[in-house]
This record gives C-alpha cells, sequence and structure tokens, in this order.
C-alpha cells in the first residue's frame, strides 16, 4: 500500500459506550472514477447488539456510482451473537435516493491512487 493512501488504513468509531464499527476506504475506485470525496465505496464491520443481546455483528459495502443514484449498490449481512446470519443482501442497486460521498470542507479531495 501506498503511503499517500490514507484512505485505505482501517478505522474505528465507538458508539453507545461500547459498540463498534471498523471501516476502511478502498484505495481504488470504481467507475465514475473522480468523485467530489475522493472515494465512491465503503466498506466496513461492526459489533454491537441484536434484540438487546451482545455479540451480534454486520458487515457492510455501499457503493456511490455517481447520479442519479440508480447504479449505486449496498450489502449487508447481520449475525446473531452465535455468527448465524440473520439478513444477508445484495449487493443490490438501490430502488429509491443516492448515496453520497461527501468530503468535509475545504476543495475537492483528489482520489486515492494506491492499491488497495
Amino acid at each position: 500500500m501506498s503511503e499517500t493512501c490514507q484512505e485505505n488504513r482501517l478505522k474505528k468509531i465507538r458508539h453507545n459506550g461500547g459498540d463498534e464499527i471498523l471501516y476502511r476506504v478502498p484505495c481504488h475506485l470504481l467507475p465514475p472514477d473522480n468523485p467530489d470525496a475522493g472515494f465512491n465505496e465503503f466498506i466496513g464491520a461492526g459489533t454491537g447488539k441484536l434484540d438487546g443481546k451482545p455479540g451480534a455483528s454486520i458487515v457492510f459495502d455501499f457503493t456511490d456510482q455517481g447520479e442519479p443514484g440508480t447504479n449505486d449498490t449496498e450489502s449487508m449481512t447481520i449475525f446473531d451473537s452465535s455468527d448465524t446470519p440473520v439478513l444477508s443482501f445484495g449487493p443490490l442497486n438501490l430502488t429509491f435516493g443516492d448515496q453520497q460521498g461527501h468530503r468535509v470542507g475545504g476543495p475537492k479531495v483528489p482520489p486515492c491512487l494506491g492499491s488497495s
């Protein structure tokens, strides 16, 4: 991995004092290959509770394929505490809506061109 490819590093979000989501933004770009945010795919995994029981987990992948959003995709699998899938789908194209990656202020973010 290129040292300039910061987007591909694993990042962590803590939520509700214990639930965690790990995510990464890959260093490759899906078509269209020049998004304003510098990325167009968001991959993640997390742990938390399902029906009030700890030990559940999720893996997901969201893509932003440009406007109008009809080619954007999503996939996810939710597992219970025994690692049994309780919901799984995709990748599927969105029926309604539009997923959009956004930059945080400033100029357009250059895409990461390192290897994933």
